[in-house]
């Protein structure tokens, strides 16, 4: 599950940092340009500032804004784009409406590349 020869881009949003660069990795190695964020405002500037960003992968618990008011606000900016939500609270992934996946922590580059050409398709 590679990126095709236009690759997509995704802002990754965790503020613990080892999951961001381990994260960051996996999506470089599946062929995907990546930007980093490390909380909601840190988010909310980088997706300002980049207008190709297709997906947003953000950590759902994070202090002062968890991953589904991060959602809301971005929605609110009347930007289309997809969102998977990643926690250590459930058991597996879904997909919450057409715009937005829920997946849990621990995942692997390979569930990782799963879900995002579901969320991107």
């Amino acid at each position: 599950m590679v990126a095709e020869n236009n690759p997509s881009h995704i802002l990754i949003v965790d503020d613990d940092p080892v999951i961001r660069r381990l994260t960051r990795r996996m999506l470089n190695s599946l062929g995907y340009e990546v930007i980093e964020a490390e909380n909601g405002a840190d988010a909310l500037n980088r997706f300002n500032e980049n207008s190709d960003i297709d997906l947003v992968l953000s950590d759902l618990k994070m202090p002062v804004m968890n991953g589904m008011e991060l959602a809301e606000k971005i929605r609110q900016m009347q930007r289309e784009s997809k969102f998977i939500l990643i926690s250590g609270a459930n058991d597996s992934f879904k997909q919450i409406d057409e715009d937005m996946y829920y997946m849990q922590k621990p995942y692997t580059r390979e569930s990782l590349g799963q879900i995002i050409t579901m969320a991107l398709s």
